[in-house]
Order: structure tokens, then sequence, then C-alpha cells
């Protein structure tokens, strides 16, 4: 390592609904440093950054939170170099039960001014106030699908051209990134490299993937627009319904689903995810881009 060194990190603003209704804010005590903060910490080799938010509060709360919009950033030095840290607002999950491990002794729930007031770093309260002024949101992913056999020597109709070895590997790295947004609605292109893109989610989430004929690689080359009305009517649902939804579909048909959605498309290479985050008016207020993690 050297002093110019940039450290990843990834973690959370998780909230909870308290007793008066109001929102609580998840804070962690680290025995080493005495110190009460968000709970955080380093990005692993092949991993993306909402995958190591979530990863970290489990790991230091016992509690696996759902992931919101995305929060500023901080940056501050460390021995090493910069540390530059990516939070997420986030709602509480999957709930284990706190127990004390090597790096976390204690836990908190506190209301927002008790929160800030409370946590040891000066730059916390304002991601921390950002979260709250956020409030609930709704994930929306638009995937493209895993990398596919090759054109050339499949001789069966182009549409059930299957995954390759590569990206049946993307498939099951994509689930980690599912999960963190607690993706509860799978609707994929009816082709079967884009059902089986999302087949490890659905098979450990118990979700099942509904197969959507607009979204096919040969209906978008017939008219790119033709599934506008079927991403219109599933992102009007996920809003009503609070339903984070994921769909899948092919390179060709993807400028038009992100225009629909109001965000400018850049090429996707397989596996790769656009998240766009809506309030509960149904207006997107982020967008984030994901590229598959590398296979190692």
């Amino acid at each position: 390592m050297n002093g110019s060194e940039i450290i990843y990190a990834g973690g959370t603003v998780t909230l909870r609904p308290g007793k008066d209704g109001e929102p609580e804010v998840l804070l962690v005590h680290r025995k080493r440093y005495d110190d009460w903060s968000l709970p955080k910490g380093k990005l692993d080799r092949g991993e993306c950054l909402p995958v190591c938010a979530v990863r970290e509060t489990k790991e230091e709360t016992g509690m696996r939170p759902i992931l919101g919009a995305p929060l500023d950033l901080v940056e501050y030095p460390v021995l090493d170099g910069l540390k530059r840290v990516y939070y997420w607002a986030a709602w509480v999950g999957k709930d284990r039960g706190f127990e004390p491990n090597s790096e976390v002794d204690k836990i908190k729930w506190l209301p927002l001014e008790k929160a800030c007031a409370k946590t040891t770093y000066p730059e916390e309260p304002a991601i921390i106030r950002q979260a709250l002024e956020l409030g609930p949101t709704i994930p929306f992913l638009v995937v493209r699908h895993a990398q596919a056999e090759g054109r050339i020597g499949f001789s069966g109709p182009d549409e059930e051209r299957p995954l390759a070895k590569r990206g049946r590997q993307q498939a099951k790295r994509l689930r980690k990134l599912l999960r963190a947004y607690g993706v509860s609605r799978l609707v994929a292109s009816s082709a079967t490299r884009t059902m089986q893109t999302f087949l490890p989610y659905s098979k450990a989430a118990g979700i099942p993937i509904v197969g959507e004929p607009a979204f096919t690689e040969s209906a978008t080359w017939d008219n790119p627009r033709q599934a506008d009305a079927v991403l219109e009517e599933l992102l009007r649902i996920a809003v009503k319904d609070h339903a984070p939804t994921a769909v899948c579909g092919h390179a060709p048909g993807l400028p038009a689903m992100l225009d629909m959605l109001g965000v400018q498309y850049r090429p996707m290479s397989t596996a790769t995810a656009v998240i766009v985050h809506f309030n509960e008016a149904g207006e997107a207020i982020a967008t984030e881009h994901f590229d598959s993690p590398p296979i190692i």
C-alpha cells in the first residue's frame, strides 16, 4: 500500500419505524476505537459496493438491510491513503438478532437528533439527515442478460440460446445485487438467456420469473418502443405496491427501456444493472449504474 491509495467502502443509514412513528437510525459502537458510527466496511475483492454495504451491515449488526437510494459519499484521509465510503439509505430486512463480535460490541436505535448527536464523526449527521429527507424509495432495476453462448455454432432458435459458463457465473453474482435491493418481482424477456440470468435469484428468493415476449430481441428489432406500455405498467405496480422490481432484456432494447424511465442510455455490458429509484409519487430521484463484478 502507499499513501495515494483509494480504499473503497460501503455503508448504510439503516432505518426502522420508531414507537412514535418517527424513524430511528441504527448506530454501532466499535470497542477498538470507542466510537459510535454508521455501519460500514471495506470492499472485498470482486464485490460491488451495494453488496458490500449490505454485507458489512449484516456482519456488524446481525441484520440484513434492504437498500434504498444512494446517498452522498464521504472521503477522509487514513494511514494508507484516502478512504471513500459510499452510503445508501436502507430499511430493516431480515434480522437474526445482534450478538457482540470482534468489531462491534453494542448497537443503538436512535431518533434523528439523538443519532446525529451520538455519532462520533462530523460528516455522518448530514448523511443521516439526507436519508431521512429522502424517505422510502422503490428501486426499479433494468438488467442486460448475462453472457450467452455464441450465435455461431448454435443450431436452435436464437431465443433458446442459453447462458455460457461465464454467464452462469455472472448470474450467480447478480443474485447478491438483486437481494441487496430486496427485489420482489422478476420480469424477463421470454428468451432462455434472460430467464436464466434471473434463475439463481429466483430459486434463492422463491420468486417466480415472468416471461415477457415484448422484451425479446426479435420484438425489439421490429419495434423498439412496443415494450413501453408493459414497462410503464410494471413501474406503476412497483410504485403502488412498494415492490422493488427487476426486468431483464437484450442490448437492442435497453436504450428505449431506459429512455422510458427517464435515464440516458450508456453502453451496458453483460450482467450490467441500472437501478432507478422512485419516490412514492412515482418520480425518479436517483440512478445508479453497476457493472458485473469480475469473475475471479
